[in-house]
């Protein structure tokens, strides 16, 4: 008999899935709009109102539970796709002319990485838009193979593919298409390909790392020094990514043993230091250092108040997520969406009209996409997976 507390939960869960799926609509409505209106060919109303029927369509239901669709090889196509779309993405950033573009995101860590290696200061780099990089050590050193390679935006590359194998292993495979096919059918992912942006790239990266690190270990602090290691190092990619990682970790981190808990704290604070110091070494002075740093770039749009809620939320609401497969994707979405929302809302009424950088808008998508496509039909299947787990250990015993 089900539990009649599941009965006002279950009604929770669907508003707010509809209320994502609004968001996502939303987000992807003002790019259409705010670039949209920039030529006259089509009306950006008219474009709009064509893709909320697309985006409708495909958000209403995953359309491999359709019978006509259910007999296809959906496995086969799923990889045959998403090869095809990671070509895509390849030739798009080889033949695209990345200094007539007037965003600079893949110049700023394009000057930033070659300061770096060339023992300079990389926050006073200027790129082709007399710009500088915002962006934290941790994506400068990530974003290195990529430079090596010739073109910073090979990263988006390496995210997709890395999404897709992430998506094969932990979904269904229609519900792992059906993500591929909402994320490519949104506008704000598609200007980040084109701006050869690192910013969803970089979320991509960091949700990939969460979910096969909850597929791979039956304990997420089974090895405290590698994982101390690790998130540090995501830690100091983008500062907002330290809301799923103190969602994902720091109720378990209460659990471990000391030894464990100085092991974890003693390997990410040892390695973020090291990451710091590798950018900070080649400051000339402290004026500089005050003026041109990543935080300063990052943190101007909001109030200090507002970044102080958003990073203590993480850690209050850690503890009433109630497993990964059910809450930790709806909250990390939540809380992510907090700060960019507030930062949108706050620049939209200080100047009257959309000059805030929307694709910070788009980093909730890859866990407000999981949300969406995770079904019930999926979390049967876990439970049904650990009801047989139980039984099992009831016989040994």
């Amino acid at each position: 008999m089900d539990n009649q507390n599941d009965v006002p939960l279950q009604g929770i869960k669907n508003y707010m899935l509809l209320f994502f799926k609004i968001i996502f609509l939303a987000i992807n409505g003002l790019f259409l709009y705010k670039y949209g209106i920039r030529q006259n060919s089509i009306s950006p109303f008219l474009l709009i109102a064509i893709y909320a029927i697309i985006a409708f369509f495909l958000l209403s239901r995953n359309i491999f539970e359709y019978s006509f669709l259910k007999k296809i090889a959906v496995k086969r196509y799923y990889i045959l796709f998403c090869i095809f779309f990671a070509l895509i993405l390849f030739l798009i950033t080889f033949f695209t002319d990345g200094n007539s573009l007037n965003v600079d995101r893949w110049s700023a860590m394009d000057v930033a990485i070659r300061a770096l290696l060339n023992g300079e200061y990389p926050y006073t780099a200027t790129d082709h838009l007399n710009g500088r990089t915002s962006n934290f050590p941790g994506l400068l050193i990530l974003g290195i193979p990529f430079y090596l390679l010739g073109n910073v935006g090979y990263f988006q590359v390496f995210a997709f593919v890395l999404l897709a194998y992430t998506l094969y292993k932990y979904l269904n495979i229609s519900q792992a298409f059906h993500y591929i096919l909402l994320l490519i059918i949104a506008p704000a992912y598609w200007w980040e390909i084109f701006a050869i942006s690192d910013l969803i790239s970089n979320i991509i990266l960091v949700m990939c790392f969460i979910i096969l690190l909850k597929q791979g270990l039956k304990n997420i602090f089974q090895y405290p020094i590698l994982l101390g290691i690790s998130t540090s190092f995501l830690v100091l990619t983008r500062g907002i990514v330290a809301i799923p990682l103190v969602l994902l970790l720091f109720k378990d981190f209460w659990k471990i043993s000391l030894t464990d808990k100085i092991k974890y704290v003693s390997s990410f604070t040892v390695t973020f230091a090291i990451l710091v110091s590798l950018v900070l070494f080649n400051c000339p002075d402290w004026n500089t250092l005050k003026f041109y740093n990543p935080l300063v770039l990052q943190a101007h749009a909001l109030p200090t108040y507002i970044h102080l809620i958003a990073l203590a939320l993480p850690f209050i609401l850690a503890f009433r997520i109630r497993s990964f497969d059910v809450d930790f994707f709806r909250f990390s979405a939540l809380l992510m969406l907090f700060p960019t929302i507030v930062a949108f809302l706050i620049v939209c009424y200080r100047f009257g009209d959309l000059r805030f950088d929307l694709s910070y808008l788009s980093i909730v998508i890859p866990f407000m996409l999981f949300e969406i496509v995770k079904t019930k039909k999926r979390e049967i299947k876990i439970n049904y997976r650990k009801q047989q787990h139980y039984q099992s250990t009831d016989s040994i015993l």
